[in-house]
C-alpha cells in the first residue's frame, strides 16, 4: 500500500462487545432456552417443608450436586432427557410426592424437562447442542450450561470428515470464583481427553497443580490419557444459544 493512501472502513455487523461486558453477559444469557429450572427449585422447597424425606432422597439420589456421584447423576439426567419423560429421571415416587405437595408444579416441571429435551435436539450455530443441567449447590438449584458438538477429523481435502470424538463446554457461575468454563475434547479412537479450565482470574499455582493431579488420576481410572491447561479473562468461548435458521459458521 503506498504511503498516504486513504483507507475506508465500513461497519457491516454489530461491534464486538468489550471484554468486561462479555464476562458479565454471555450470549446464551439473553436466550430463554437458558432457563433456571425455577419450577423444580420450587418443588424442592415445597418437599423440604411438607415431605423432608422425599426431598432428601431427591437431592441425594437424583439431583446432580458437588459430590462423588456428580458424574453418575449428570449422566442419569442426560439419559432420561432423551426419552423426554420426567418420571424416568426423578422416579414415580418423587413425582407423586411433588404432586401431593403442590399440584401445580409437576406440569411446570414436566414442561421444563421437555423444553430441555427440545434444546438438546436443536443444533445451534457451529453444530453445538445446548442442555441446561440442573445442579444443587447445597443451598439452591442453579443450571449448569452444557454445550456439546461432534469433533470431526479432516479428509484428504482438508475438510471436516467423520466424527472421531466429542467436544464439550460446561459453563457455570460460582459464588467465590465467578464464571468458570470447562472446555473438554474427548477423542474416542486413541482414548484421549484434554481439558481447558477458564476462569475470570488465573487460578493460583497450587490450585492448578491440584486440578492437574486430580484430572490425571481420573483419566487413569477410566483408561484414558490427556492433560489439563488453564486460561483466564478474555479467553472465554461465547456460544450463541440460538437455534440455527440457516448455514452457520464457527471460527
Amino acid at each position: 500500500m503506498p504511503k498516504d493512501a486513504r483507507v475506508l472502513f465500513e461497519i457491516v455487523r454489530a461491534p464486538v462487545r468489550p471484554v468486561a461486558a462479555a464476562l458479565a453477559t454471555p450470549l446464551w444469557a439473553a436466550n430463554p432456552a437458558a432457563h433456571d429450572w425455577s419450577a423444580l427449585g420450587e418443588a424442592i422447597g415445597a418437599l423440604a417443608t411438607t415431605q423432608p424425606n422425599a426431598a432428601r432422597n431427591l437431592l441425594a439420589m437424583v439431583m446432580p450436586r458437588p459430590d462423588t456421584r456428580l458424574g453418575a447423576t449428570a449422566l442419569l439426567f442426560l439419559s432420561a432427557l432423551k426419552g423426554g419423560d420426567i418420571q424416568t429421571w426423578i422416579g414415580a415416587e418423587a413425582a407423586h410426592a411433588i404432586e401431593r405437595a403442590r399440584g401445580d408444579l409437576l406440569p411446570r416441571i414436566t414442561e421444563e424437562f421437555r423444553q430441555a429435551a427440545r434444546n438438546a435436539d436443536e443444533p445451534l450455530v457451529g453444530d453445538w447442542r445446548f442442555v441446561p443441567v440442573p445442579f444443587w449447590d447445597g443451598a439452591e438449584l442453579r443450571p449448569i450450561r452444557l454445550f456439546t458438538r461432534p469433533y470431526r477429523g479432516k479428509n484428504e481435502n482438508d475438510k471436516p470428515g467423520k466424527r472421531i470424538g466429542t467436544r464439550f463446554i460446561v459453563d457455570l457461575d460460582l459464588t467465590r470464583l465467578g464464571r468458570l468454563q470447562l472446555d473438554g475434547l474427548v477423542r474416542e479412537g486413541n482414548k484421549r481427553f484434554d481439558l481447558i479450565v477458564r476462569s475470570v482470574e488465573l487460578f493460583p499455582e497450587f490450585m492448578r497443580d491440584d486440578i492437574r493431579r486430580l484430572f490425571a488420576e481420573s483419566c487413569e481410572l477410566v483408561g484414558m490419557k490427556g492433560g489439563a491447561s488453564f486460561q483466564a479473562a478474555a479467553a472465554f468461548v461465547e456460544i450463541d444459544a440460538t437455534p440455527v435458521a440457516g448455514p452457520g459458521i464457527l471460527a
